[in-house]
């Protein structure tokens, strides 16, 4: 889960960084800088993504750790 975060925040990123040379170089031009609601929408679709990803990563993490202290307590019993 962890490689699936970082491989959605590398494209986010990326995104993000075109999104801003474009609108730099809109502003040269004297084109006025807006965002289309469609990549609005998709960038917060991506964000849930990697919330939604980000959360289950921390319930799998959570749960390694209680079979790891389970193991553990049964081995020194």
């Amino acid at each position: 889960m962890g490689d699936e975060i970082a491989q959605l925040q590398i494209l986010i990123d990326a995104i993000l960084a075109e999104m801003v040379r474009l609108q730099e170089s809109q502003r040269k031009l004297g084109i006025p800088v807006t965002i289309s609601k469609k990549i609005m929408d998709r960038v917060v679709e991506v964000q849930r993504q990697v919330d939604i990803l980000v959360a289950k990563n921390k319930g799998y993490d959570k749960s390694a750790k209680l079979e790891t202290e389970k193991r553990r307590i049964k081995s020194s019993t």
